[in-house]
């Protein structure tokens, strides 16, 4: 069988959870084969992962740089009439949020923008002009009725560059494939719906994390002008909701990422958590310990991530633990921005001595360092370390993020989990593990049979296989679809 993973900002070209989470899937379905569509903002990122075996091809596009002005070569004529019908009905529809009209309106612009594609070139045509014009008139209609501020000609640009390079990106054609998996929604899951619509494959969407929610995050964080942070984010909204309704198969790899999906209105007679996946045979069961009380960080070294608190919580297990050892390991090592700044904090409160930053380091190797594992997840999205760890059999204590709280039994037999912000609570879960090897081991004998038991590699690798052989006919049937469309 012949699947199109598409990936943004992921797979190939980062680590990362997600990429790990890829890079699993291809590696085990050999009897596939992948072709790869990743999308970056250059389209020319570094893949730093080395190429499975049944990886057919390797294709990058760019969504992150402008429209060319002009194109050496073209699929089609350029038709500005024709594209600004729709854009000014694809407005209309994506500033009417709440109605029932919105998601079908959308929908059914974006199936026509798509088929337009047949004849005429989208990228050299808002090239030609671009949407803000149709955007403007779709504003002032509710502007002028008193919903809404005005909008000036330098937002209605800013919002049409954004918008526009994802309306050309539907114009890219993958190659013949039995099945298209995107593995977020937004640019990937409007690629996969293009191609659903121009091919007839079937199409799945699996969200490791939210991605309506990271843009909102985003929005938030980097754009401080109110009315481009709402139309863009409207516009993300109303777009992720087709896709989801779209998708033949939603796939969340965490019940707190299906919750997202619902709330969008995704069919839950198509939608079904697979949890994430950890090969046991790269993570065995650790038996040998640090000779002192060491604990070890997994996570990112950002403030959201907890890992300040950790440092003011070792500072109060040194009251009962005096030599207990804090190894930090992130993404950045000490002499990074984020190490140094751990390191001044720990010097503040005396601890310096004892806590280390290490840069990106094996995952096995890190969890071998500690004897007991402290895990900050990502908000949303894969919680590998935090699966490693148990898979390994290292008594665990969590941070109550994301989807920590399913990775673990409801008794916290396998691992603690303690509210974000709270040095008191980290440090009365990890001081009774750290100080009494029988209840630390115990744990870690539970953990490593609860991580076997629901997040095996081999359970995802099946769930999938399974969801490829039942959406995809016989390929005589998938062109018949494809030239009928």
């Amino acid at each position: 069988m012949r699947v199109t993973l598409i990936t943004e900002g992921t797979y190939p070209v980062a680590s990362g959870d997600v990429s790990q989470w890829c890079d699993l899937l291809i590696r085990g379905l050999p009897r596939h084969s992948f072709d790869v569509v990743a999308l970056g903002v250059t389209g020319r990122e570094v893949p730093v992962w080395p190429e499975p075996t049944n990886v057919r091809y390797l294709v990058q596009r760019a969504i992150g740089v402008p429209l060319p002005a002009r194109r050496r070569q073209r699929t089609g004529r350029v038709d500005v009439p024709a594209v600004q019908r729709e854009l000014a009905v694809l407005w209309r529809c994506v500033l009417n949020p709440g109605s029932e009209a919105q998601v079908a309106g959308l929908r059914a612009c974006l199936r026509r923008i798509v088929a337009l594609q047949d004849v005429i070139d989208i990228r050299a045509t808002l090239a030609r002009r671009d949407s803000s014009a149709a955007l403007i008139a779709a504003w002032n209609e509710r502007a002028d009725a008193g919903q809404l501020p005005a909008m000036t000609v330098a937002d209605a640009v800013a919002v049409a560059a954004v918008v526009d390079r994802l309306l050309a990106l539907t114009a890219f054609r993958i190659p013949e494939t039995d099945v298209v998996h995107a593995t977020a929604n937004g640019p990937c899951g409007l690629l996969g719906v293009a191609t659903k619509w121009r091919d007839g494959n079937p199409l799945v969407l699996t969200e490791l994390g939210v991605y309506l929610r990271e843009q909102y995050l985003a929005l938030r964080r980097d754009e401080p002008n109110w009315v481009r942070r709402r139309v863009i984010s409207t516009f993300t909204r109303a777009v992720s909701r087709v896709v989801l309704e779209e998708a033949d198969a939603v796939l969340p790899g965490s019940e707190y990422d299906a919750a997202w999906a619902r709330r969008l209105g995704a069919d839950r007679s198509r939608l079904r958590v697979i949890p994430p996946g950890v090969d046991e045979n790269r993570f065995p069961v650790l038996t040998d310990e640090p000779d002192e009380p060491v604990l070890a960080f997994l996570g990112e070294l950002t403030p959201d991530h907890g890992v300040e608190t950790l440092i003011r919580a070792h500072a109060l297990m040194l009251d009962a633990l005096p030599r207990t050892r804090l190894r930090i390991f992130g993404g950045e090592d000490a002499s990074s921005e984020a190490g140094r700044a751990l390191l001044a904090k720990a010097r503040d409160l005396g601890t310096a001595s004892l806590v280390s930053v290490h840069g990106p380091t094996n995952p096995g190797a890190a969890l071998a360092a500690g004897s007991v594992i402290v895990v900050s997840p990502a908000a949303t999205g894969v919680c590998y370390p935090l699966l490693c760890a148990l898979m390994s059999g290292r008594a665990s204590v969590a941070i109550d993020r994301g989807s920590a709280r399913e990775c673990v039994d409801a008794e916290q037999r396998v691992a603690r989990v303690v509210q974000p912000d709270d040095e008191r609570g980290l440090a009365d879960a990890c001081l009774p593990l750290l100080s009494q090897p029988v209840r630390r081991a115990h744990m870690g004998k539970l953990a490593a049979g609860w991580a076997r038991e629901r997040f095996s590699l081999r359970q995802l690798i099946e769930a999938y296989d399974r969801t490829y052989g039942s959406l995809a006919p016989p390929s005589e049937d998938r062109l018949s679809v494809g030239a009928s469309s």
